[in-house]
């Protein structure tokens, strides 16, 4: 690394097969709790647990406001449009369309389709 000699480079694939060994591990200890007090979670509960961990996250898949919360002026359009199911609504399980999913049901997918041994190469 130029900018500091010293610091060891991370590797993007090590980052992310970490990240999915933990959410598998995650997942397999606590997944059906999680899927039980999500489920008993009314949808204002939902919206405020999100919030609280995520409060730059836009409303709806068709966001009114697009400059950060924070108040850095940074526009977040771009992640919007990337992906535009990653809101607030899908999330909390608020959209009907059958287009978004939950929290719980993405955390599922991701935890149970996670394993050490699986990984798709290009």
């Amino acid at each position: 690394n130029r900018s500091n000699p010293g610091r060891k480079m991370v590797q993007p694939d090590a980052v992310v097969g970490d990240l999915r060994k933990t959410l598998c591990k995650f997942w397999s200890e606590h997944g059906s709790g999680f899927k039980e007090m999500w489920s008993e979670l009314s949808v204002d509960e939902r919206k405020m647990l999100i919030r609280t961990v995520s409060p730059h996250l836009a409303k709806s898949r068709t966001p009114k406001r697009t400059m950060c919360v924070c108040g850095c002026g940074e526009d977040m359009l771009g992640a919007f449009m990337l992906i535009p199911e990653l809101n607030l609504d899908d999330l909390v399980g608020a959209n009907t369309d059958g287009l978004g999913q939950d929290v719980a049901t993405l955390l599922e997918l991701a935890g149970s389709n996670s394993s050490e041994d699986k990984w798709i190469d290009d």
